[in-house]
């Protein structure tokens, strides 16, 4: 055969089988594509029917899970057994070995069911609040130890059933160690022994059961049982239940552990009939309040597979409110009067009034209708009956025969009225009146402030002692203090109270003051320990029994107390309320006010005085001794407690104005500006203008009062008219000798006062003002306190720089905010007239 033959069906094999292989690749892609739609459309069959979302879903077949999607559900389901298991209700199987059942999704929560019922909203018609119903609270957060403790051994009284897993350890002539599941025909298979049936025992019963039929096979031998792994049973909570559903529990659960896993009843359920179910028989009736009241359980029965908890509509119901132990609304079972209603609650509140109870009830033609009753025995035997609504008044708050105290006293309270009492009876001396709080003050006066430390005077001592050694150094003992070993030729030794100690070889320890930080002073107030009393007025407050209206009888204190007059010795009444004021409650005359006033500086005898009634400054002056020859009157400073308080407030709305205007005006400024510098330079002005409003709000004002002595006075004369108020302080400097000169100058200091020297000569003497001084805005601080601005100064016979100074004045040069470049002022009034020109050419086209 030709060459080029053998070639060709080469090629045709290649290709052929190429595509063979291709329409292998083709036909697994189909086949898969049309698999997978077959998987999801089995997958979600078991799922698709709507019914499977009722309360007993479970029970139907369409609606149990098939093999298929056994892990696809229990992985959808893994999150909620969790949380179902940290309650102590899982609502899957416990068992890992058994998989049959597999428990619902979480039954949710009943819509409405925290919604208060219809017996609430008509009880809080009267009562004026929605009252609880008695128990809810106990569900709204379950605790876990209302649980069954899987560990926990099991009772007696257990029923063995399918699933359970049974634990037998058999010794002597034979040693088994088993563990035996009970299978679905209730049996457990035993080697040797075969099958035994097991289900429907009770656990006590396993022992000698099981011990009968291995002493079939094996003699001489003992054994043990105990339960293992618990099956899991299915139980269901309908009714009015917070969470109707289907419930996988633990085979240990109760009637009471499945109520907390439901979220127990609704407003509507009943609280004292739940009823548990099995087969068509009530195998128990539930009363919540016998647990609640009385701590009974003992109607609380073991769950088995299919029981239905069942939780009925609420029975008659009642509301009680007021001063009684607990305010709900109750169920009513066996109760049939008042009082065994008032029992179920609890009983009454100490400050209940037994003379009055309001009952509201129902009439039979549907009318409503007000009894009131005293809790008496005839009372307490009123028969009650659904809707009524029971109010307990608390006692009436007044106080019968006492007599009241207040005010600045020492002991205020009530005091026991008798007939013939009086105000000497409460009020007997002047002890009465001193407060507890003034010798709480009083007494804080003697401690002393911690400011001394013991361990560095020891320390000094010592080292007075022992400071110098044979070889030079100087040693400090241990006592507490962080110290440093001092060595020759000047080693440092540390800083102790404000000294620092060096060593020159064997030369004496050289102290060297160092600044430190500034000690707070010692208190050394006087006055003002407790409130002046208010001797000339006090009041008896009175209320007229016939008319209801309330009477001032007002007398003098001073001469109740002071002078043991008589006359204001007035009888009190029951229930009169006695009010004795201070000076600081009703201002009294500033007479009879008592002034403490400080004098501080040159006096002969500074100090702090007692003002007496109408003595000026200048006689206190006199009294005091007068001024020394060094003093200075004309720097001399008078503060004044009310005028600080006034110049503060004034201080305060100033800041506030100046802040709403910076604000209100800032965006005026901000749009008028022409262009990105302009905007800048405002942005940078309206920073700085806040900063000095922040500033200002800072400030505290000093209650400075310029007196306007002149510089050469010596003389108090001025001052002998000048009266005196509580908090006055005076002080009075020495003659200065300097003048200072400050701002933006070239050398600000302090300069020595030259008679006739002039502003002028001190600002030459400061160097000249810098180039960003304000000139226009210059001005001189007085030492008595007034201030002289430039422009204030005469333009006839002086100008500004020609003013004399006087010892303590001082100059202040402020710096120019900010300077509006000219070429900047050019451009703005350019594009001003530029535009003015536009608009003219503009109307003559029109015309």
């Amino acid at each position: 055969m030709p060459i080029a033959n053998w070639k060709t069906i080469r090629l045709r094999l290649l290709l052929a089988r190429r595509a063979f292989h291709f329409a292998l690749a083709i036909a697994a892609v189909a086949l898969t594509v049309i698999e997978a739609p077959l998987s999801c459309q089995t997958d979600q069959q078991p799922i698709a029917s709507d019914d499977c979302n009722s309360q007993l879903a479970d029970l139907s077949p369409e609606c149990q899970a098939t093999p298929s999607t056994l892990s696809t559900i229990e992985e959808q389901h893994r999150g909620s057994r969790n949380a179902a298991g940290a309650a102590g209700m899982s609502q899957t199987n416990s068992s890992s070995r058994q998989k049959e059942l597999l428990a619902p999704s979480a039954p949710s929560l009943v819509p409405g069911a925290d919604a208060p019922n219809e017996f609430q909203r008509f009880a809080a018609n009267s009562v004026g609040k929605i009252l609880p119903i008695f128990g809810a609270s106990l569900f709204q957060r379950v605790p876990t130890t209302f649980s069954p403790n899987e560990r926990a051994p099991v009772t007696a009284d257990y029923v063995v059933g399918p699933g359970d897993e049974i634990l037998l350890r058999v010794w002597g002539q034979v040693n088994l160690n088993l563990e035996l599941m009970v299978d679905r025909n209730g049996a457990i298979y035993i080697p040797q022994a075969g099958n035994v049936s097991v289900s429907g025992l009770q656990f006590k019963q396993l022992p000698a059961f099981l011990k009968s039929n291995l002493g079939r096979v094996f003699r001489n031998f003992d054994l043990t049982v105990s339960m293992g792994q618990l099956r899991s049973i299915q139980v269901f909570v309908i009714g009015q239940a917070r969470r109707p559903g289907t419930y996988t529990i633990s085979s240990l659960s109760t009637l009471v552990n499945v109520l907390f896993a439901s979220g127990g009843p609704t407003a509507q359920g009943s609280m004292r009939h739940i009823q548990l179910k099995r087969g068509d028989a009530v195998v128990s009736e539930f009363d919540l309040y016998d647990l609640l009241l009385k701590g009974d359980k003992s109607k609380d029965a073991r769950l088995l597979p299919g029981d239905v908890v069942f939780i009925p509509q609420a029975g008659p119901q009642i509301a009680i409110a007021g001063s009684i132990r607990n305010t709900a609304v109750f169920e009513l079972k066996d109760e049939h009067t008042v009082g065994e209603a008032l029992k179920m609650a609890g009983g009454l509140a100490s400050t209940a009034d037994l003379k009055r109870v309001v009952l509201e009830r129902v009439t039979i033609d549907h009318q409503r209708e007000v009894l009131e009753l005293s809790l008496d025995a005839v009372g307490k035997a009123v028969a009650i009956r659904e809707a009524d609504v029971i109010s307990i008044r608390s006692l009436n708050p007044r106080f019968d025969r006492t007599v009241t105290l207040r005010g600045n006293v020492a002991t205020p309270g009530r005091f026991a009225w008798h007939e013939g009492m009086r105000l000497r009876d409460i009020i007997p001396d002047k002890d009465a009146l001193i407060t507890r709080d003034y010798w709480v003050k009083k007494n804080d006066l003697g401690f002393q402030p911690a400011q001394e430390k013991p361990a560095v005077r020891e320390t000094l001592r010592i080292a007075q002692d022992d400071w110098k050694r044979q070889d030079g150094t100087v040693r400090l003992v241990e006592t507490g203090l962080e110290t440093k070993q001092a060595t020759e030729d000047g080693a440092d030794l540390g800083d102790v109270d404000g000294f620092e100690f060096r060593s020159q070889g064997r030369d004496p320890v050289q102290q060297t003051e160092k600044k430190q930080p500034p000690r707070e002073p010692i208190k050394t107030e006087l006055g003002g320990a407790a409130p002046e009393i208010n001797w000339a007025y006090a009041v008896i407050e009175r209320q007229d029994s016939e008319k209801l209206v309330t009477q001032l009888v007002p007398f003098n204190l001073g001469k109740l107390v002071l002078e043991r007059d008589d006359t204001q010795n007035h009888e009190l009444h029951s229930g009169d309320v006695v009010t004795v004021f201070s000076t600081y409650d009703i201002h009294a005359p500033l007479a009879q006010q008592s002034r403490f006033v400080r004098l501080e500086g040159e006096f002969n005898a500074s100090g702090i005085y007692l003002a007496r009634p109408g003595e000026t400054l200048g006689e206190l002056i006199q009294r005091a001794g007068g001024l020394t020859a060094q003093s200075y009157l004309y720097g001399a400073e008078f503060m004044r407690e009310s005028t600080r308080r006034e110049q503060q407030k004034r201080l305060d709305q100033v800041a506030k104005e100046m802040e709403r205007d910076l604000e209100q005006t800032a965006g005026k400024r901000t749009t008028l500006a022409s262009g990105a510098d302009e905007t800048m330079a405002l942005a940078a002005q309206l920073q700085s203008e806040r900063k000095s409003v922040e500033q200002l709000k800072s400030l505290q004002a000093t209650g400075r009062i310029v007196l306007n002595f002149d510089p050469t006075d010596v003389s108090v004369t001025k001052l002998m008219t000048l009266t005196l108020e509580d908090g006055d302080r005076f002080v009075v400097p020495s003659l200065p000798a300097t003048v200072n000169v400050l701002g933006e100058v070239y050398n600000q200091n302090a300069f020595l006062y030259e008679p006739g020297v002039r502003v002028a000569d001190y600002l030459r003497g400061a160097g000249g003002l810098k180039r960003n001084a304000d000139k226009a805005h210059i001005f001189i601080i007085r030492a008595d306190g007034s201030v002289l601005p430039k422009h204030s100064a005469s333009p006839f016979s002086k100008v500004f720089e020609a003013e004399l100074l006087y010892p303590g004045d001082s100059i202040i040069v402020p710096e120019e905010i900010l300077k509006v470049p000219f070429v900047r002022n050019l451009r703005s009034w350019t594009q001003v007239i530029a535009d003015l020109g536009l608009g003219a050419a503009a109307i003559n086209v029109l015309k």
